[in-house]
């Protein structure tokens, strides 16, 4: 009889035994006519080797939840091992489950560090309710103990909240008054009544976030069922439009251990704001969880001036709002993030950190700590493993930027399908931003992660999961040390090829300025700037051109202006029209040298032996219809496609010839097109040889550079083909003289062959109207009693193997 996977399992007997797995399995298969529904179970080795559980400890947390897929197959694409399909339904069970992975904690405890209060949950928010309001909220949802015997306290209520993780009733009324205690949220809270036919009587008189409370207090009495569904699908559309607070993260140099200190950041703040000529009220919150301090900072914004409506008269009224920013602090790790809706005040609170943690204001001056090319490289694959309490990670929205003004918005379930049905060449550019959306086990049912490099983080929605989110986005390298700039990967990826000279300095090198010599790099001006006052991999500002002539750099994300001078807009550009006329000159093609498509350009035709050649240049990644393409341009002819040597090529397309564009000669090319089609055989070896030296046994020819030498008599060339032999050693003048002349007593032989060969290097260049090379004289220098080698040579055929062209002697 075959074993039960639950026999084993500690709780067998008991709430989670078979019965109730089977009775979910059953609800699993109860979906909608037309739709395949998937049951599926997640052992708990999986949490073990994945690093999310501890060995030992029953973190079995099966995944129990039904996916909707539709009935068609989806499209062959990319490989993917994740299901597809629609959004995962969770069962009746997911709860219960979702405790299990709690399970061998002793009663009452918490699993520390995976839930923390809500980044996006303000604080200032709760104090727009009167304390009457929050004493009948916490009776109702059970938690009265929270007030300890007092009357409301925001502080302490703030808290209770990160000492003891709220119950769902609590954590659903706080997401209700946030995200519907607004102004926004009142006009949804009213669509929703009207969908569902509801007359629901809603005052102006009553306060945004007192209304979000009192309905939700209502919905949990006997008869607030119809509250409940008004509140439910009003929810759904205010956690997609919600504006959490941007959190942006700083890492130091090195870990800290100095604890952050309430009334010291409190004065700090405070002086700050009194040196600035800023409203001087602030209070300040903290909590230490973990080694890890959270922080709230309440203050005054700057004042506002309102027309209100009073007794129905009109008047002005001043006010000045009260805003909390949100500050977490890993001495572990030296990293703070910082989420405030003033962005001016993000440096500050750096700089004032800096100062009283570290004693160096700019201590937290790295801030290139959201990493996206994990997720360029590997799509949604990155996400393929994940914690047991998360069901499924989906890429709803991604920003791509290619250049200074090609910027790429995608949304979809999972925006990496997209891009593969559009045929994105996605190792061009790189994403900006990404917005994830998690699913996880249990209540919160999901959560939305908003990313944008270089060290922007938004949690929203996740209920009281930022610590799990966190550590999964560590976990798969995206919350981590980014890279300081928009490092290319190869060649490809820096189209449109229109970059600062200080890029195409630190790719090339000391080759820059040969490159801009030859035309290879050509003077533009740039779509695109990087701003010079932003952090390393901040995306772009566009360049835009006033009435006057001056130019300005302008971002709307953040909105930003900066005047450009001559030297931030000018640049280069990589010129494939020069590397392809190039490349035609050195192999000798024939034809018009032209762009074919928007990543072919047509190079040229030779004929080779039995072939008929036909060269081109890719200058993108080829598309999947590549190798079609080239065979309809090539009309008949035998394509051969030319490559940047670092960058990855279809296997499909063969033969494939890879060169380095920014090369100062391109002799190479011809060779290695010769050795791609096999035809050494049928064409001369200088053809398919890009030694300096070239000796062909077989037909007594002999090329030195780019000249054959047609005047060589049999002695010089015989000599030269036993000192090419010697492998770059010295061969003794009388071994010489023995094998070309062995009836001379004397030495002379050699020495007469060396001065004749030389003499036909140079009537051979004489001839074509060339300067015979500089290091012509010193190709067999004379050396202890004998002669060598001193430039690279191959003699055909060999008489053993092919020598390295870097070794002296390429070939004996």
């Amino acid at each position: 009889m075959r074993k039960s996977p639950f026999s084993n399992c500690p709780l067998s007997g008991g709430a989670y035994g078979p019965t109730r797995v089977q009775r979910a399995s059953s609800l699993a298969s109860s979906g909608q006519q037309g739709y395949r529904s998937s049951f599926v179970l997640r052992h708990w080795a999986q949490s073990l080797s994945l690093g999310w559980a501890q060995p030992g400890r029953f973190s079995f947390c099966f995944r129990l939840f039904a996916e909707i897929q539709p009935p068609h197959p989806r499209k062959s694409g990319r490989t993917s091992s994740r299901q597809d399909g629609g959004l995962p339904l969770e069962l009746h069970l997911a709860g219960e489950v979702a405790d299990l992975a709690r399970a061998d904690l002793p009663p009452g405890t918490e699993r520390k560090g995976e839930r923390m209060l809500p980044l996006d949950l303000d604080p200032t928010t709760w104090m727009e309710l009167p304390p009457a309001a929050w004493e009948e909220l916490l009776n109702l949802t059970g938690e009265s103990g929270r007030l300890k015997r007092g009357p409301f306290d925001v502080g302490a209520f703030w808290r209770s909240l990160h000492e003891k993780e709220p119950g769902p009733a609590l954590q659903d009324a706080l997401r209700c008054i946030h995200q519907l205690g607004t102004d926004d949220g009142r006009e949804l809270i009213v669509q929703a009544a009207k969908d569902q036919n509801i007359e629901l009587e809603l005052s102006d008189e009553v306060p945004s976030r007192a209304l979000a409370a009192d309905l939700w207090v209502r919905s949990r009495h006997q008869g607030g069922e119809h509250l409940a569904r008004i509140l439910l699908l009003a929810g759904v559309v205010a956690e997609q439009v919600s504006r959490p607070r941007s959190s942006f993260e700083y890492v130091g140099s090195r870990p800290l251990t100095a604890t952050l200190d309430r009334r010291k950041l409190e004065d700090a703040v405070i002086a700050w704001s009194k040196a600035n000529k800023k409203h001087e009220a602030v209070e300040v919150f903290i909590y230490a969880r973990e080694d890890v301090y959270f922080c709230e900072v309440v203050r005054g914004d700057p004042m506002k001036r309102v027309v209100e409506i009073r007794d129905g008269h009109r008047s002005a009224l001043d006010f000045r709002p009260a805003v909390s920013d949100h500050i977490r602090y890993e001495p572990a790790t030296g990293r703070i993030s910082i989420a405030t809706r003033a962005p001016r005040l993000r440096e500050i609170y750096k700089r004032l950190l800096g100062s009283m943690l570290a004693g160096d204001e700019t201590f937290f001056s790295d801030s290139s700590v959201c990493n996206l090319r994990p997720l360029q490289e590997q799509g949604a694959e990155l996400f393929a493993r994940l914690p047991p309490d998360i069901l499924r990670v989906h890429v709803t929205e991604l920003r791509w930027q290619r250049g200074g003004r090609d910027r790429l918005a995608v949304y979809g379930r999972d925006c990496f399908d997209v891009l593969d049905d559009l045929g994105a060449r996605l190792s061009e550019g790189h994403v900006t931003e990404a917005k994830l959306k998690i699913y996880f086990v249990g209540d919160p049912p999901r959560a939305d992660v908003v990313l944008r490099a270089p060290n922007r983080i938004e949690i929203s929605g996740s209920g009281f999961r930022d610590e799990v989110i966190r550590r999964l986005l560590s976990e798969v390298g995206i919350r981590g040390s980014a890279p300081g700039s928009f490092a290319a990967l190869d060649t490809w990826s820096l189209f449109p090829y229109r970059h600062h000279l200080g890029l195409w300095r630190q790719r090339l090198g000391s080759r820059c300025d040969a490159s801009v010599g030859s035309g290879t790099l050509r003077a533009v001006i740039l779509d695109g700037v990087a701003n010079p006052d932003a952090p390393p991999g901040t995306p772009e500002l566009a360049v835009e051109q006033l009435p006057d002539g001056q130019r300005l750099g302008v971002s709307l994300e953040p909105p930003t202006l900066r005047t450009l001078t001559a030297t931030d807009y000018s640049g280069y550009e990589l010129n494939w029209a020069v590397v392809a006329q190039a490349i035609a000159r050195a192999a000798g093609l024939s034809g018009p040298v032209r762009a074919v498509e928007s990543w072919l350009w047509q190079v040229g035709q030779r004929t080779l032996g039995s072939a008929q050649v036909n060269v081109m240049l890719a200058t993108r990644l080829p598309p999947a219809e590549a190798a079609l393409v080239m065979k309809q341009h090539a009309g008949g002819t035998r394509p051969v496609l030319v490559v940047p040597q670092d960058c990855t090529c279809r296997p499909d397309i063969t033969p494939i010839v890879r060169v380095d564009p920014f090369a100062s000669a391109f002799t190479d090319v011809l060779p290695r097109v010769v050795s791609q089609l096999g035809l050494q055989h049928e064409v001369p070896v200088r053809l398919w040889c890009s030694e300096e030296l070239v000796l062909d046994t077989t037909t007594g020819r002999a090329w030195f550079g780019d000249q054959e030498l047609p005047s060589l008599a049999k002695q010089p060339f015989d000599f030269a083909v036993l000192v090419a032999r010697g492998r770059g050693q010295v061969v003794p003048k009388n071994l010489l003289n023995d094998k070309l002349s062995p009836s001379r007593p004397d030495d002379a032989t050699a020495r007469q062959a060396k001065a004749a060969f030389l003499r036909a290097v140079k009537a051979s260049y004489q001839d074509a109207g060339m300067p015979w090379p500089a290091n012509a004289p010193d190709i067999f220098p004379s050396q202890g009693g004998g002669y060598l080698l001193n430039c690279s040579a191959y003699v055909h055929p060999p008489q053993n193997s092919r020598v390295p062209s870097s070794s002296p002697v390429a070939g004996q």
